[in-house]
């Protein structure tokens, strides 16, 4: 999306709010021009929505283009005199956000089926933007080459990344199933692997290690890199396997051949769109039970069946596939 706006209005001044978890993905985007980190305790309650009324209003901003919808984000535009005011509504009905989104002058409402990067575009199309484009881009941190250079000391085996968690733990494998999907891969294929995940899973990175036979082969990159550093480790790796997260989108970003295992995830909301992505999708009745505008943290049957129920060998197998219809140059999208 960034790219696009920049691209339809190349001398607008960009300015994008975002999480602090997510700002270091933008940080070193040269299409933002202001990066504002946000977290949500900073504007909840009166004080805190008074303060983002304030910074909204002193922006002097022409446009203010709302992604994540409340309350909040549909109606301070409006008070701090934006002129037009667009926002992504949900398919899913909520009485309050709709009565707010009757103050914008562009909404485009997300449908069944569709990606939601397809109704985020389409909302840009509204505002009068031509230079629409899918694909997507992250500029690593400056030190990023280097860092990854100094962990992969010079081996130059073949690699896979290997997700280990997800901040929803609604979709996430446990050690075991990860431990043996490793043994599966080691087994089958030359590559080393590369387990990625955040501080918190260094002690599932460790007990892979810890089971795991051939553990020169594995390489435990949790918590090593910040979020900004990611971007410089993804084209140095061969494959991708992970559950539907935000660095499996990552390695979706940069073309890697990639295999989701989609759990309770919505697909069709949202999903790895490169030319060597296999998208694995549940077939319990259940799923999916997690859309992008209503994401569940627990399971309403208690077993989390669609993630418990997958089989290591099954998931190494479409990594196998995965590797091979890249090598081939031909497309495993599904």
């Amino acid at each position: 999306m960034i790219a696009s706006l920049k691209a339809s209005w190349p001398d607008c001044h960009l300015t994008v709010m975002v999480n602090p978890l997510c700002a270091p993905l933008l940080a070193h985007d040269p299409h933002v021009d202001d990066l504002w980190s946000v977290p949500a305790a900073d504007w909840r309650g009166f004080a805190g929505k008074l303060r983002l009324l304030r910074r909204l209003h002193a922006g002097h901003f022409d446009d203010c283009i709302v992604l994540s919808p409340n309350t909040a984000f549909l109606l301070l535009p409006l008070w701090a005199g934006i002129p037009r005011r667009a926002a992504m509504s949900s398919n899913f009905p909520s009485r309050s956000l709709d009565r707010c989104a009757r103050f914008l002058t562009h909404r485009e409402r997300h449908r069944a089926g569709r990606l939601v990067l397809d109704t985020e575009l389409e909302l840009l199309r509204q505002l009068g933007c031509t230079q629409l484009t899918q694909r997507k881009s992250l500029r690593a941190a400056p030190h990023a080459d280097a860092a990854i250079s100094a962990f992969l000391g010079g081996r130059s085996a073949p690699r896979i990344g290997i997700g280990i968690s997800s901040g929803n733990k609604l979709k996430t494998l446990s050690p075991e199933q990860l431990t043996e999907l490793c043994e599966n891969l080691l087994a089958a294929l030359p590559h080393d692997l590369v387990l990625i995940g955040t501080a918190a899973d260094r002690p599932i990175a460790a007990e892979i290690l810890a089971k795991c036979g051939n553990r020169g082969r594995i390489l435990d990159a949790a918590g090593a890199f910040a979020l900004d550093v990611l971007p410089a480790l993804m084209p140095r790796l061969d494959g991708y396997f992970g559950v539907d997260s935000g660095v499996t989108y990552i390695a979706d970003t940069f073309d890697v051949p990639t295999v989701d295992l989609m759990g309770p995830a919505n697909a069709d909301d949202q999903r790895p769109t490169g030319e060597h992505a296999i998208v694995l999708r549940s077939e319990l009745p259940c799923a999916p039970c997690s859309h992008a505008f209503r994401a569940p943290y627990h399971c309403q049957r208690g077993d989390r069946a669609c993630v418990v129920q997958a089989l290591p060998a099954t998931l190494a197998q479409a990594v196998v596939a995965c590797l091979a219809a890249a090598a081939a140059g031909t497309s495993r999208a599904s």
